[in-house]
């Protein structure tokens, strides 16, 4: 059951220039001891993931789990009950459009075109960017969030990811072209 998913995700490259995961696990430092029975599990690989687990050792960060990469990002969407990304810039994060089909609700800066993707508040949270403590006080918020207001924005995590779903885009796009015949 979605309730029980007290997880954090995030998935994909581990490179600090572009995606900043430091940023994450500091933000993650700040809640952990508040939220023991959550975890923030980080899937996927990159240079820079011994650069992450030796921040997480040096300073005794709690309940971080380094998963590797995969080729079922599913699995751990399905568990999880957030997706966060802390980027410097980003293209259009399908990673944000995944985790909301599967009911995470996303959480990230706003150093990209989020707004296209995230309803603040409804669907999830777009924070200013280097704004750490807008970032920690509004995932803390989430987190403490109860079942029907969890399920109320998973819901909504749900509907708007369907306005990407590959048939809905590929009507428009043959209803564009027949538009220009």
């Amino acid at each position: 059951l979605f309730l029980n998913r007290k997880k954090l995700l995030y998935v994909g490259r581990l490179v600090e220039t572009q995606k900043k995961i430091s940023e994450l696990i500091n933000i993650w430092k700040y809640l952990c001891e508040e939220f023991l029975d959550w975890d923030l599990l980080i899937v996927g690989d990159g240079p820079d993931v011994g650069i992450y687990k030796s921040l997480v050792k040096s300073e005794n960060i709690k309940n971080v789990y380094f998963e590797g990469s995969t080729n079922s990002p599913e699995y751990y969407f399905n568990q999880s009950t957030v997706v966060c990304l802390t980027s410097e810039s980003e293209g259009f994060p399908m990673v944000l459009i995944e985790g909301m089909k599967y009911g995470c609700i996303p959480i990230c800066y706003d150093s990209f075109s989020a707004d296209d993707i995230i309803d603040d508040g409804v669907n999830g949270y777009v924070i200013p960017f280097n704004k750490q403590n807008e970032y920690i006080c509004k995932l803390r918020y989430l987190m403490s969030l109860d079942d029907t207001s969890l399920c109320y924005m998973r819901n909504n995590a749900i509907k708007k990811s369907e306005l990407y779903d590959i048939n809905k885009v590929v009507f428009e796009w043959e209803k564009l072209f027949n538009e220009l015949i």
